[in-house]
């Protein structure tokens, strides 16, 4: 019965370990859907970024060909660009700081926007900035430069909403409990939250609460640093624990981050902790039957062990029962020769006289040490008094007459 429960209790401790597995497989398996879905949507972020850069890059070859750049024909241009891009408010920056809009008249943007600053930045996007028009609505600034004669003649305009990522707002994924984030990560600014239209400050809203990776200022460096990471944190937004995985967007400074409840990472885990623990019932019902079975049985077994015994008691090497055993199956093991070393140790009766018989076994365990050294333990038998016998096969007759 001790050894029933020992088994049990093995068993019991390997069922926990395979659950403890699995949940590390089940988990890092979701982590890898995250960081997916975080690729997934940094793909998509850069595309939506780059089909307005191309537009803008179109736009402003199309403007390079008319004969002023401040002409009505220009302001028909910008308007015809604008059914296909997502940017709303195309314009045209001019270097007296004035922004021309289709069928309007230019309006003069200094202390706004400074043709100088973003014509030294050449095609560029801006971080996140409050709206002229709507000091409560985010924004980022496409620029362009219209260059003729390796002079810039006006910057192209566009301004994009940062409430408008539609790519990123289809993804339904971990049962559309994925919070997707684009950050400033110089400054923490959030440019893009896919559940919430607040543009807060990720650095601002409190101390991460960190449950295992990094500490809250190696996860802050990392962000700021534009190296990737992840880790299980307190939610920003809810009291529930959540995993967080962030890597750096090729524009600006930007940051993009996945956060996903732990309790929907590892859903699937209790249904797999029911079948395990289920299995485990099951298992030992079938053991406990197995070992009463075994208990009546091992008594008779026991007999039979103790008369096949196989080891010398004195010396520690195999006996004459096993020697009977072992020699019928020699042949069948070399290929090239065998080699049968007998050893007797002459004297063992006088040394047992004259010293005692602890001397004369003491003779004996160093004659069968010395045999095991060279011959190895499985082919070195007593099987006499005095009378020891290895097997050796496959062998240089050099390297025996040696050993």
């Amino acid at each position: 019965m001790q050894i029933t429960l020992l088994v049990m209790l093995v068993i019991f401790t390997l069922i926990n370990y395979v659950a403890y597995q699995i949940r590390n497989i089940e988990k890092n398996t979701a982590l890898e859907i995250m960081e997916i879905a975080l690729d997934s949507a940094s793909e998509d972020v850069q595309r939506y970024f780059n089909i307005q850069r191309e537009v803008m890059l179109t736009m402003a070859e199309i403007i390079n060909t008319q004969e002023k750049v401040d002409s009505t024909q220009t302001q028909d241009i910008v308007d015809s660009f604008k059914s296909q891009s997502l940017i709303d408010n195309l314009g045209l920056l001019l270097p007296d700081n004035k922004l021309m809009w289709p069928y309007a008249k230019p309006m003069d943007f200094s202390g706004v926007l400074s043709f100088d600053e973003e014509a030294a930045r050449g095609v560029h996007f801006s971080d996140r900035e409050r709206s002229v028009n709507n000091r409560n609505k985010f924004v980022v600034r496409n620029f362009v430069p219209v260059v003729r004669d390796n002079k810039i003649m006006g910057m192209l305009y566009g301004r994009i909403d940062l409430n408008n990522f539609p790519e990123i707002r289809k993804k339904y994924l971990f049962d559309d409990q994925a919070r997707f984030v684009v950050l400033d990560g110089n400054t923490g600014e959030i440019l893009f939250n896919n559940k919430s239209n607040t543009m807060d400050n990720l650095y601002s809203l409190g101390v991460y609460d960190v449950k295992s990776g990094d500490s809250n200022e190696e996860i802050k460096n990392k962000l700021k640093k534009g190296i990737k990471g992840r880790a299980l944190v307190k939610s920003l937004y809810s009291k529930e624990n959540v995993y967080f995985m962030y890597k750096p967007l090729p524009i600006n400074q930007w940051r993009i981050c996945i956060y996903v409840p732990e309790k929907v990472v590892l859903a699937r885990l209790r249904e797999t902790d029911k079948m395990l623990y289920g299995l485990f019932g099951c298992e030992l019902f079938l053991l406990l039957g197995y070992f009463l079975w075994l208990q009546r049985t091992a008594r008779r077994e026991l007999k039979i062990q103790k008369d096949l015994a196989e080891k010398d008691i004195l010396t520690g090497t195999l006996n004459r029962n096993r020697f009977e055993m072992d020699l019928p199956g020699y042949a069948q093991q070399c290929s090239q020769n065998l080699f049968c070393i007998y050893i007797d140790g002459n004297g063992l009766h006088e040394l047992n006289n004259a010293l005692g018989h602890e001397i004369g076994d003491d003779m004996l365990r160093k004659v069968a040490v010395a045999m095991t050294e060279q011959f190895g333990k499985s082919r070195v038998y007593r099987i006499g008094g005095d009378e020891v016998v290895a097997f050796a096969f496959d062998v240089a007759q050099e390297e025996i007459e040696n050993k």
